[in-house]
């Protein structure tokens, strides 16, 4: 028995700090920090249904035929560009594709808005979700059923 630690070594209360003036509220800790949003990924041979994190079995999705749909609405998308109507649907195609309409503004950044762009008019024009999507931004595509 004598083993056994005494339980009173453990039960004494700590002294408490001296705070006094602005060391009070700098001695406060500070809230652990816990991420607010999670990354979901689809299992293999799996997508998110649009808008949804619920998942499906993903369709074929021809890679020359995607590549058609990009080239198409990226014109479309670059003609109507020049007028307001490109850039609400491209801010309206981040948005579908777990982006926020904001990021518009990282096309100013030379290399970083190309691939923006890029990604966003490629998953846009996608037939499944396949992408990792954020728990608090379900993705959707424009051809996604």
């Amino acid at each position: 028995m004598s083993d056994l630690p005494n339980p009173a070594e453990f039960s004494a209360p700590l002294p408490p700090l001296p705070l006094t003036g602005s060391s009070a509220a700098a001695a406060v800790p500070a809230p652990f920090f816990t991420p607010t949003t999670a990354e979901l990924r689809p299992v293999a041979g799996m997508a998110f249904v649009g808008g949804t994190h619920e998942m499906k079995p993903a369709v074929a999705d021809n890679w020359f035929v995607h590549f058609l749909r990009y080239l198409l609405i990226g014109i479309v998308m670059g003609v109507l560009f020049y007028m307001i109507v490109g850039f609400v649907w491209f801010m309206a195609a981040l948005s579908a594709t777990g982006r926020r309409k904001r990021d518009i503004l990282m096309l100013l950044i030379p290399v970083w808005g190309t691939v923006v762009s890029v990604q966003t008019i490629w998953r846009y024009t996608s037939r499944n979700v396949y992408w990792s999507v954020r728990s608090d931004r379900p993705s959707k595509s424009l051809f996604a059923g």
